[in-house]
């Protein structure tokens, strides 16, 4: 889900891909069980013409206890199981910031947002939050994350989506866990990423993706 992917799946000329089978890897609801808007599985469905699979579950539980019977579903296992086969994933980079999609959307409350920012987690990949080091922050809120952990997609093709200045840290911190493969980002945000590995120097550009060392 996202802003960022919504905007590129609308931008996408229609394709005629029957054989795509396209699957949610979070949560496809809010945390009060309502549609999110910024889904993109249907909107991916229209462009290509493959088969969606929803993930019927909140992006993030309520509690431990609500998170362990969403996953104790026998279809949500099911879904989980066939989107771990997947040949590519394609995923956003969050902020905890005030203009991020978690803040703006209301996914997370004030309170939550709060102590993200004081366990100093800086970026949301795939429900878990992340330390500008590149390394998960242990926060109840990540614990409650529905869908498949990042860990899950190391050694595949992680495409990740991301636009806006804004964005340069929560980006930079997903970048540093290693697991994503490519990456997609606007002007603003490559110059911004470009500003910060100049003031880094080469160690942290080599846990970067070959595209983003290059400045493409």
């Amino acid at each position: 889900m996202g802003r960022t992917l919504k905007a590129s799946v609308a931008a996408m000329p229609r394709l005629s891909r029957p054989d795509l089978a396209i699957i949610s890897i979070s949560g496809s609801l809010m945390r009060k069980l309502s549609a999110n808007p910024f889904d993109i599985v249907q909107p991916l469905i229209e462009r290509t013409g493959g088969e969606g699979y929803y993930l019927p579950v909140p992006y993030f539980a309520e509690s431990l206890e609500e998170r362990d019977m969403f996953l104790g579903q026998r279809s949500v296992q099911d879904l989980l199981a066939r989107a771990r086969r997947s040949d590519a994933f394609v995923v956003g980079i969050g902020s905890i910031d005030d203009d991020g999609h978690l803040v703006q959307r209301g996914i997370i409350q004030k309170e939550d947002q709060d102590g993200l920012m004081r366990s100093s987690a800086v970026s949301d990949l795939m429900g878990r939050f992340v330390s500008i080091e590149g390394a998960q922050v242990p926060v109840s809120l990540g614990e409650c994350a529905v869908g498949l952990h990042y860990e899950e997609v190391r050694g595949s093709r992680v495409i990740a989506l991301v636009g806006g200045e804004s964005k340069a840290d929560a980006t930079l911190a997903a970048l540093r866990t290693g697991v994503i493969t490519d990456l997609i980002a606007d002007e603003t945000l490559a110059r911004a990423l470009k500003q910060r590995l100049g003031s880094s120097g080469p160690v942290t550009a080599a846990l970067l993706p070959r595209s983003v060392q290059e400045g493409k």
